[in-house]
């Protein structure tokens, strides 16, 4: 859960419904589930949803290998998946989104493998450590499957060699099997990496509380730079290293040791295309390592929404500069071999940084004033409540700066749980009601 979720006032604290625990970072147990940092009802048959889940991910499993060989031949597929991808990054950033948008990123979030769909914390309950080791694991599990699966079909082959002649046929099996089950690993994690490098990445995003101490966002009971944040850090750290960097930055080198085999027509050539073939031949020879770009831009993304969560503004700068950037190169590049897919990816960076500059927008410009007033030490602030949960952490960070703040005209009900000194107005449905019998 965000910042956002806590309302402020005495302890303990008032949270958002839906949003519960220390500093409201978790949701409430039995009728609430957190996707993307956000906290959403429980599913009415929350059972049926997690195994909905599993069997979507296996059955994507196995069809990985097929949906390899379909990337290679349409290009314009994964142009529209790698947006929708990117996309369902948007709600990590400290914004009040519109309730639509935020339900159109959760579904976009599938393209992602969001282990959090599942709602698993509905029917099983688990403590955030334990779900946040499950999706680092994610890639090792399927790794480890893929692996079992293999060395069963290549000791069905020895054995077929010992003691007949079919173990020709069970060797040849398994050199088909490893052609399908290594691109399908690379697709799987192609989907999955922004779920793995953003879990990774989330154990970095701590908070500085009033005592002075800092507090990871994703749960506040975790207290940064403490015993049970640097028993969790080694496992961050790996995951930071192996997902969020490791996979574009392996994804470079193999393709660059290995380019002038990319397109040969030779036995070798022939073994990379099928391993590889879905990582760069849908791009120009000149510009085979393109996937490692669009990569890159969900990591940048990925920083840019779990770090500076504090500094909205600032968020929303970095993530548009990321994707005029990336906008700018593709146009300069266009790195595609086909015309159309070129013009999509195009069109479809233009309208995600339209999205991102839509960001000032939605940013909430009052909580951004009151900020500015704080940064220049103002003996006091008066501000309405209109929207409270967006003023709350202005707010908080007021009383944290021994500024007093006193609210006026809206925030009849909320002003005393967030923390507002005095409040200055009337109940404006007696009011309305009153001009209403003029």
């Amino acid at each position: 859960p965000q910042p956002v979720a806590c309302l402020g006032g005495a302890a303990p604290s008032q949270c958002r419904t839906g949003d519960a625990g220390e500093l409201c970072s978790s949701c409430a147990k039995g009728s609430h589930y957190e996707l993307n940092s956000r906290c959403f009802e429980c599913p009415a048959a929350p059972e049926l949803n997690m195994l909905v889940g599993v069997a979507l991910l296996v059955l994507f499993l196995l069809a990985s290998g097929e949906l390899a060989r379909f990337y290679r031949h349409f290009a314009c597929v994964p142009v529209a998946i790698n947006f929708v991808q990117t996309v369902a990054i948007l709600p990590l950033f400290q914004l009040e989104w519109p309730q639509h948008l935020v339900l159109f990123f959760n579904d976009c979030s599938g393209f992602n493998l969001n282990p959090e769909l599942t709602a698993a914390n509905c029917y099983v309950e688990m403590k955030w450590r334990t779900f946040w080791l499950f999706k680092l694991l994610l890639p090792v599990v399927v790794a480890a499957l893929f692996g079992a699966v293999y060395a069963a079909v290549r000791s069905g082959a020895t054995l077929g060699l010992k003691c007949c002649a079919d173990g020709w046929s069970y060797l040849g099996l398994g050199r088909a099997l490893k052609r399908r089950l290594v691109p399908a690993y690379m697709t799987f994690l192609m989907f999955v990496y922004v779920s793995v490098a953003g879990a990774a990445l989330s154990f970095f995003d701590c908070t500085k509380q009033p005592d002075g101490s800092y507090t990871l966002d994703a749960s506040a009971d975790i207290v940064c730079y403490g015993s049970s944040w640097y028993e969790l850090l080694p496992a961050a750290v790996l995951g930071v290293f192996v997902y969020a960097v490791g996979i574009p930055v392996v994804l470079l080198v193999v393709l660059i040791e290995r380019s002038r085999h990319l397109y040969a027509v030779t036995p070798h050539g022939d073994a990379i295309y099928a391993y590889l073939g879905p990582l760069y031949l849908r791009y120009r020879p000149e510009v085979y390592w393109w996937e490692a770009i669009h990569f890159a831009r969900k990591a940048a993304l990925l920083a840019w929404a779990y770090f500076l969560t504090t500094f909205t503004l600032v968020q929303a700068a970095g993530a548009l500069a990321t994707v005029v950037g990336f906008l700018v190169a593709h146009l300069v590049v266009g790195p595609y071999e086909y015309g159309l897919a070129n013009q999509l990816d195009a069109l479809l960076l233009s309208t995600l940084g339209l999205s991102n500059s839509g960001i000032n927008l939605l940013a909430p410009n009052q909580a951004n004033l009151v900020q500015a007033a704080i940064d220049s030490g103002v003996d006091g602030i008066a501000v309405t409540l209109a929207k409270p949960e967006a003023m709350a952490p202005a707010v908080k960070a007021a009383n944290d700066a021994g500024i007093p703040v006193v609210a006026f005209n809206s925030g009849l009900q909320d002003w005393e749980a967030m923390g507002v000194k005095e409040y200055f107005g009337q109940d404006e449905f007696i009011a309305g009601q009153a001009v209403g019998e003029r």
